[in-house]
């Protein structure tokens, strides 16, 4: 994740975003000439062109912070990500100290990774794996990547019971209902990549 110093003029680079996945852009501070952090407000934008020169805005960065050096972080969401298409766009930090205005401190060229191209090597399902006849629970299930990240893909993946009747999986999503006493294998799958978890119904 690149750190952009803003004392000098806009810092130019490039970012890979990973369709749905979450992405920390860009981290932005500000010092004066003795080398402390100055204060300031962060903004961030996706747009195929800078928002500064008429770009179309195609998504607004999360701007985090700040941190004790008054440092920003600019992140997006596994949702927006996804949501990219998969062709050239810019990634334009703004800054600005109070009373001033906004600065560009940052200009990316952003590639965007179609989704498929990042496999899931592990799926691990955890949560309550012990229920009352009668009652719900809900179980987590978390992806590893092939970068070793991790991501809770709970609703992309596909939820399955073992047909013997002590508990099923009716509105998918993780949530697993016990029906009567007994124990029942619960999957989850994404793709060929499969977990299984015993959940007993008391």
């Amino acid at each position: 994740m690149p750190t952009v110093e803003v004392n000098t003029p806009p810092y130019h680079g490039q970012v890979t975003v990973h369709q749905g996945r979450p992405f920390s852009a860009v981290t932005i501070g500000l010092t004066d000439s003795e080398g402390t952090p100055v204060a300031i407000d962060v903004q961030g934008h996706l747009c195929d062109e800078p928002v500064s020169q008429g770009g179309q805005l195609v998504a607004t960065c999360a701007a985090v912070g700040p941190d004790d050096d008054e440092r920003w972080r600019l992140e997006l969401t596994s949702a927006q990500t996804r949501a990219l298409e998969n062709r050239d766009l810019i990634l334009e930090a703004l800054y600005k100290k109070t009373g001033e205005e906004w600065e560009t401190a940052a200009l990316f060229q952003v590639n965007v990774v179609p989704e498929h191209t990042l496999p899931v090597v592990s799926l691990e399902i955890t949560g309550d794996l012990t229920i009352a006849v009668g009652q719900i629970t809900s179980l987590v299930a978390t992806a590893t990547y092939d970068d070793d990240s991790t991501e809770d893909v709970t609703e992309w993946c596909e939820w399955t019971a073992n047909p013997n009747g002590h508990a099923t999986v009716p509105y998918g999503h993780g949530y697993v209902h016990g029906v009567n006493a007994g124990t029942t294998a619960i999957q989850a799958a994404i793709g060929s990549v499969v977990d299984t978890a015993a959940v007993v119904v008391s």
